[in-house]
């Protein structure tokens, strides 16, 4: 099942306490938070789409694999919880993992290659559900930890779903964005080889049987953390001040959203 196309996540952080992305924070026993020697101003909340571009933040080094990183936050969270080690290490082997690559004729009449992954994680719960990244750099490990990660949001967001996620190694750019009509030439190809199927893709649009208010579904998600963030620092969305990054769906949809809560 896919979802829509994510090429860069944002990032909220409040005081330095950080939630998504690949951000690391060090808190100091004053109380006051540093990101790579910078201080974030009590009450600052940063959006980022791009972390490498960011003061005070960076993105994780080449050396420090996706997978690794999540199968060890996994492993974390099993201690606390008391998880049984044989149940662990089965729910840290991805159901089903595959590679393909094809060839394909452009519009101007040339070929171009490419190489897709896609990584069914767990179906325990119901079918598995995770959207396609593209980019240039996906790799096999990459897919696989985004994979896990969905299996983990759905249980905890208690829908009846399983985890997966697809990769393909190409470059978006200038088109960087998805929509429905993007779902929707996914459900017809599938269609064509599987018949009528529009259980395989979200966020078609509404007379495909799309939902109402998926455009902006991940944007509310960004505005809905926030505002727990805030809380957990005993402030609100009211009254603060956001700077965002980004002005795709993800983005907009946040601002407006974050915007009608009266902020500035």
């Amino acid at each position: 099942m896919a979802g829509g196309m994510r090429n860069l996540d944002p990032v909220i952080a409040v005081d330095g306490c950080a939630v998504g992305g690949e951000f690391q924070g060090k808190a100091r026993p004053e109380g006051k938070t540093w990101l790579e020697g910078k201080r974030w101003e009590a009450g600052a909340l940063r959006f980022c789409a791009n972390l490498s571009r960011c003061s005070g933040g960076r993105r994780l080094s080449s050396a420090t694999n996706a997978l690794a990183a999540t199968s060890r936050n996994f492993r974390q969270a099993t201690r606390l919880l008391g998880l049984d080690s044989k149940l662990e290490k089965s729910l840290l082997i991805p159901f089903r993992e595959i590679k393909v690559e094809c060839t394909i004729p452009k519009d101007d009449g040339t070929l171009a290659s490419f190489v897709g992954f896609r990584v069914q994680h767990d179906n325990s719960r119901g079918p598995m559900k995770g959207g396609i990244r593209y980019h240039p750099e996906v790799d096999p490990d990459e897919v696989n930890a985004l994979a896990q990660l969905m299996t983990w949001k759905t249980a905890v967001a208690a829908v009846p779903y399983g985890g997966a996620k697809g990769g393909i190694g190409c470059s978006p750019a200038p088109d960087m964005g998805t929509n429905s009509q993007t779902m929707a030439w996914i459900l017809d190809e599938y269609s064509k080889f599987h018949g009528h199927s529009p259980a395989v893709v979200t966020g078609k649009p509404i007379d495909l049987g799309g939902s109402l208010g998926r455009d902006a579904a991940t944007g509310r998600g960004v505005m809905y953390a926030t505002e727990a963030l805030l809380a957990e620092h005993g402030k609100s969305i009211s009254g603060s001040t956001f700077v965002i990054q980004g002005f795709g769906n993800v983005g907009s949809w946040a601002a407006q959203l974050i915007h009608e809560k009266v902020a500035r």
